[in-house]
């Protein structure tokens, strides 16, 4: 079905980390900047934020909502990907949950698991 994916949120965040630091994926990282202004929801409330979402239907008719990009909390660049699945099955409270973590990451990324990174990109 469309908008699914089996790609783990770990390694997707673990891959973004990794495009961030390798100057060929620039062009990759400008184009997740370019969001459309109704798909500015979740990892789009924040400023700066790059990201990519998805979502769609599993076989019952309920929606996995997705999001993967960079965020900068405090100067520093983190890499997130989350996911939501709403008791109702909406696409609208899906996207509403994603508005939910995402006003809460900023006070969440200290406590969220990290890599480490061999220097600095």
């Amino acid at each position: 079905m469309l908008g699914q994916t089996s790609w783990r949120l770990d390694d997707q965040a673990a891959f973004l980390a990794t495009a961030a630091c390798r100057p060929h994926d620039a062009g990759l990282l400008k184009l997740m900047g370019q969001i459309e202004q109704d798909q500015r929801w979740g990892l789009g409330t924040l400023p700066g934020a790059r990201f990519k979402g998805g979502w769609g239907p599993d076989t019952s008719g309920h929606y996995l909502v997705r999001q993967v990009g960079l965020v900068t909390v405090s100067g520093r660049s983190y890499a997130v990907a989350m996911a939501a699945r709403a008791p109702d099955g909406s696409f609208a409270a899906g996207t509403a949950a994603l508005d939910q973590l995402a006003t809460r990451l900023p006070a969440l990324v200290s406590a969220l698991p990290a890599g480490a990174a061999k220097g600095r990109c």
